[in-house]
């Protein structure tokens, strides 16, 4: 690795527009210090290396290679220029990075399922994931998805395919077929519920294989074998389609 920190020094202070004296000021050193940075004579003491990269906007691997570091091998090497960028990690190894725009709707960069048995999904916010999640999905707000294999937990609403485990969200539930318990903070549309359901609003389902714990609205089912505490009225249609097959025909429409 070549070390090329005098040119670096030199490139980063005439970018910037200013003179060895203001460096010099900024780092507290000599003026004549900073010229024996920049003609190779001598070396910035180990511990103003983080200072001069603050203060260029670089990273530390910059000023001393002038290549920032492989964020695909795991390296943050992202300058402190005040920017707020969105990292997407796996495990210790960074996938990619966006600047913050309220108006990008950021693309989970998901590996192959082939890659990992299984894989667990933390979110910090919302996101719209594109293509399967074959472990759990942790979501401070809301997330929109195809499959998921494990279970999904999230303080917003719930937009996604088949899901194998129970779900737990703030807001409404739409999907296919639930392994496990659903509860909801608003209206539950999916396939058959392998456990039991709560919700703060309506239940559109297919089949409930446990019991309705609670539901502030109306449900409309094709069976519930367990108990049913519910405020609103119950329509039981026995040939009510299974939402599964619109999903596996390709006719259901996440909203």
């Amino acid at each position: 690795m070549k070390i090329v920190i005098a040119e670096n020094i030199k490139k980063l202070r005439t970018e910037k527009g200013i003179s060895q004296e203001t460096l010099s000021e900024r780092m507290g050193v000599s003026v004549q210090a900073v010229s024996k940075w920049e003609n190779g004579l001598s070396c910035p003491d180990i511990s103003l290396l983080p200072e001069l990269g603050e203060f260029f906007g670089v990273t530390v691997d910059f000023l001393l290679t002038g290549k920032e570091a492989d964020i695909t091998k795991g390296e943050c090497g992202l300058p402190n220029d005040g920017r707020l960028r969105i990292v997407q990690a796996r495990g210790n190894k960074i996938l990619g990075q966006n600047e913050y725009d309220s108006r990008l709707v950021i693309k989970l960069q998901m590996p192959k399922s082939s890659e990992q048995p299984r894989l667990n999904v933390d979110i910090w916010g919302s996101c719209s994931v594109d293509g399967d999640v074959n472990g759990n999905i942790q979501c401070g707000n809301g997330v929109s998805c195809a499959n998921v294999g494990g279970g999904i937990s999230c303080g917003d609403g719930v937009n996604c395919g088949n899901v194998g485990g129970g779900i737990s969200a703030g807001d409404g539930v739409n999907c296919g077929n639930v392994g496990g318990s659903v509860t909801a903070g608003d209206d539950i549309h999916c396939g058959d519920i392998g456990a039991d359901a709560s919700t703060g609003g309506d239940i559109e389902c297919a089949m409930i294989f446990g019991s309705v714990r609670s539901c502030e609205g109306d449900i409309d089912c094709t069976e519930i074998q367990g108990d049913v505490r519910c405020e609103g009225d119950i329509t039981i249609q026995k040939d009510k389609p299974n939402r599964k097959a619109f999903i596996d025909n390709g006719f259901f429409n996440k909203k």
